[in-house]
């Protein structure tokens, strides 16, 4: 379950969340976490440009945060965020965009909409070089190159899905993982419905979170002329999930009639086939409409970030406090950042839970290193979790004492992930659509109903 969006103060400091248990947890943890450092420099900055680079939930969160740290005038800073999209995506709830429950405004607003009335500046385009020893950062922007200047610089690039580790997936095989890919897969399932098939067949490669939630949405999508597999290479599905929501997603995977096939290795995807090694080391072929991989990521790298220090998955090598090691003013935090949590020295997955923790010390960080006061050390508060088993079914493991399943879950995670929406206005909208959504679709119906009458 993705962590909310509020963050907490250094002891003796306003807290600024959104109230509530969440708020309490939060200030508790990070009370423990505290951790003095020395300033970063001996003369106070006015104005520093802070660039974050990166808008998914680490950077867009840690802007959010920055905006409300309490900031004299002096200091104020020029933030800047800069992401290759215009939108930002709820990855999460990518799933519902599939069925169709919700719309693409409301889990991908654009950013000039999040950001409106503020003082952050929005620079989309690709990152074309950084220069740490300079402090710049080049931006290829849509009518021109943008060179930035900062004083602190937060790296939140992400990763990006992984397709050339499976021969053939680049050519046969689709990923899904951001905004266009959700639009792809919508667009072939509808194409696939209006067909004549009797049976669509579809082959998801992959049984963690991502591939069990979208096997789910598809069989739920198909209805009877689904006829979807799930390959895992393990002996089981979610193999890294709490007991709950394991057991919860098998039953629902066999209601939905959702093959699953184990020790599954794939071997090669071919035009409308994939081609793996079940246990038995014998090789299979199954046949598929529609074939979607989920297996591996990869961090999404830029010209010149293999200037700072970096591990041997390219994830940039963090301190206690997020900041880049031997990078003073370089911060890193979510699946680009090899981080740890401080009391545990346990390393970070790459969730949305871990990156909106994660802005909340980096957001806090970069402030303590410019106004002067201490910084905190990460800790990570495992709050459980939540997925989506299809339109009308969902699990949640949370907090190690509150296990849903069915509609409950369905209702509680979406209350939940509407709370945790980026902006107290986006946050309205969405809201509103969910509650006149009933409404809308019972005028619909009767009009419908009216007009077949009528004819």
């Amino acid at each position: 379950m993705e962590r909310g969006c509020g963050f907490a103060m250094n002891p003796g400091s306003r807290i600024l969340h959104r109230a509530g248990m969440q708020g309490l947890l939060r200030r508790k943890r990070m009370r423990a976490g505290f951790v003095a450092v020395s300033a970063m420099s001996s003369d106070p900055l006015v104005r520093p440009n802070i660039v974050v680079l990166g808008g998914g939930f680490g950077g867009l969160y840690t802007t959010l945060h920055l905006m409300n740290m309490p900031w004299s005038r002096l200091q104020k800073p020029r933030i800047t965020l800069v992401d290759r999209s215009d939108r930002f995506v709820f990855l999460p709830l990518l799933y519902d965009l599939l069925s169709g429950s919700m719309s693409t405004a409301e889990i991908a607003p654009y950013y000039v909409e999040l950001l409106q009335n503020s003082d952050v500046r929005f620079q989309m385009g690709a990152i074309t070089s950084l220069d740490p020893d300079a402090k710049t950062v080049q931006v290829d922007g849509k009518d021109e190159v943008h060179n930035i200047e900062f004083d602190r610089l937060v790296v939140a690039t992400g990763a990006g899905p992984v397709l050339d580790s499976i021969p053939g997936a680049e050519d046969h095989a689709h990923a899904f993982y951001g905004l266009e890919d959700a639009f792809l897969v919508k667009e072939k399932l509808r194409e696939l419905l209006s067909s004549e098939l009797s049976s669509i067949k579809v082959v998801i490669i992959g049984a963690g979170f991502n591939g069990v939630e979208l096997s789910s949405t598809i069989a739920d999508v198909l209805g009877e002329r689904g006829c979807v597999t799930l390959l895992s290479r393990d002996d089981g599905i979610l193999k890294d999930s709490k007991p709950h929501n394991r057991r919860t997603a098998e039953n629902s995977l066999r209601k939905l009639r959702v093959n699953v096939e184990t020790k599954a290795s794939v071997e090669r995807i071919e035009e409308g086939s994939v081609v793996f090694k079940s246990e038995s080391s014998e090789e299979e072929s199954i046949q598929a409409d529609l074939i979607l991989c989920t297996a591996g990521t990869r961090t999404s790298g830029f010209p010149g970030l293999s200037k700072l220090p970096q591990n041997g998955r390219g994830q940039l090598q963090t301190t206690k406090t997020l900041q880049v090691k031997e990078s003073p003013g370089i911060f890193a935090l979510g699946d680009i950042a090899a981080s740890t949590d401080f009391s545990s020295s346990t390393p970070s997955k790459a969730t949305a839970q871990v990156a909106l923790q994660q802005a909340d010390y980096v957001a806090w960080n970069v402030y303590a290193s410019i106004a002067d006061e201490p910084a905190l050390a990460y800790r990570y508060l495992d709050l459980g979790e939540m997925m989506s088993l299809g339109d009308h079914d969902a699990s949640i493991s949370a907090l190690d004492s509150i296990n849903l399943s069915g509609k409950a879950a369905v209702a509680f995670r979406r209350a939940v992930y509407l709370a945790r929406m980026p902006t107290d206005l986006h946050r309205l909208r969405t809201t509103a659509s969910f509650a006149t959504r009933p409404l809308v679709s019972k005028a619909n119906q009767s009009l419908t109903e009216l007009l077949r009458e009528m004819s």
